[in-house]
């Protein structure tokens, strides 16, 4: 490679590694369309070319890129095959992406390619299989037949348990998927670190079969789940990765243990940000004495109070996610166990809304055990307590929780911490 050359290479990788994509996009384009560039210049710039792509979301214009370098050569180096191989398993191309894993498969190559090869291989294979035949297996109940249910139970002093399980969750039930482990290894190691603070790598390999026990026990015992809505997965233009897959795995457990289930109501698993859910909630919150609280805001009491000033709560604060609070005391184990300790409902089908991430559903699990009704509202609880920048539907939400909840309430409730 001339001097030159290998200087804007040089300078493309320092503004992607600055995260300046847009620039190194620019720059990448730029060197290309000169006529200097030698065969094996173009395909180490076509990988910096489809690596942007892909880091801008334009993956399919990644994966043409891709293919049209594997069409130029057979000598193509190994990191950038395991490369292509990623980007066509995003853009959910698996010919390409098989192609690159058969030239990698007959290269020798160094142990951390090899492991990136045998992750994608199976990537490849759990989401190719899944996706060529996507099967709704469960009838999805609406808003009004959750509430219904719920209301059938509170009435009848029953316990319940409602959670709702995404890609978070869907990454943890993957465990039980044989064949697919170093891909599922590397998902569970992504969602656990994302939910707690101070978990290392360490700690997290320890853990995760104990949080994979706990939310396969509180799933199978569940009375009513919330489940990733099958025309998401269908999305052509979605990104196949850690999410869309830990969607998958959902229905996957699902449909593997249907024999253990005990005959739950199934809806969407984003149930919660439907317009109707809040006013429903509220409907059912206005009149109780006694509502229990896992999660972490003590504004969220405040906002209940508003409605309901007779109200007494039972307020069990956990820390949040790591990824939106970055909190300075662990959620699990200590605070876990602590919780569990101290859950314990007034009396027969007493109230707990839950929002407290993958561990909320085993809160939801003992919960009803110990005789309450436990229901998951996720992130709803963060946009009831005023923080909507933990995700996007809560922002659209925003009118209709003020309108429900509003900023009422000013009385600090007790906390069981």
């Amino acid at each position: 490679m001339k001097p030159e050359i290998k200087d804007k290479l040089d300078e493309v990788k320092a503004l992607r590694d600055a995260r300046n994509f847009n620039s190194a996009l620019s720059l990448c384009q730029a060197v290309k369309s000169s006529d200097t560039l030698e065969k094996q210049d173009i395909i180490l710039f076509n990988h910096q070319l489809a690596t942007l792509l892909k880091y801008l979301n334009r993956h399919d214009e990644a994966c043409d890129i891709c293919i049209s370098t594997l069409r130029m050569s057979d000598t193509i180096p190994d990191y950038i095959l395991a490369g292509f191989a990623n980007i066509a398993r995003i853009a959910a191309d698996f010919e390409t992406g098989a192609e690159c894993i058969r030239r990698l498969q007959a290269l020798s190559v160094s142990d951390s390619i090899n492991a990136s090869i045998i992750k994608e291989h199976q990537a490849l294979l759990y989401f190719g299989d899944w996706l060529q035949n996507p099967k709704q297996e469960f009838v999805v109940s609406n808003v009004t037949q959750v509430f219904d249910k719920i209301h059938e139970y509170h009435e009848a002093q029953r316990p319940l348990s409602f959670l709702r399980l995404g890609d978070g969750e869907g990454n943890i039930l993957a465990r039980g998927e044989e064949g697919y482990e170093k891909i599922i290894d590397e998902w569970t190691r992504r969602i656990l670190t994302m939910q707690f603070a101070n978990l290392g790598e360490t700690e997290i390999s320890k853990h995760a079969e104990d949080i994979f026990d706990l939310v396969k026990k509180a799933t199978l015992n569940a009375d009513a789940i919330g489940i990733p809505n099958i025309k998401a997965l269908q999305n052509p233009t979605a990104p196949v990765d850690r999410q869309l897959g830990g969607n998958i795995a959902v229905h996957l457990f699902l449909k593997r243990h249907a024999a253990e289930l005990q005959h739950p109501l199934f809806c969407d698993s984003c149930i919660c940000y439907d317009a109707e859910f809040a006013p429903m909630l509220k409907q059912l919150l206005v009149n109780l004495d006694f509502i229990g609280v896992i999660g972490p805001h003590s504004e969220f009491c405040n906002r209940v109070r508003g409605i309901n000033n007779k109200v007494k709560f039972a307020f069990h604060q956990t820390p949040g996610e790591n990824c939106y609070f970055k909190p300075s005391v662990d959620h699990f184990p200590t605070r876990f166990n602590e919780i569990c300790e101290e859950i314990s409902p007034p009396y027969p089908a007493a109230v707990y809304l839950v929002g407290a991430g993958i561990l909320g559903k085993y809160y939801c699990e003992l919960i009803r055990v110990r005789g309450g009704i436990a229901i998951d509202i996720g992130s709803l609880m963060d946009g009831i307590s005023g923080f909507s920048q933990t995700r996007t539907s809560l922002v659209r939400l925003k009118p209709i929780l003020d309108q429900n909840f509003g900023n009422s309430g000013s009385t600090t409730c007790h906390t069981n911490s």
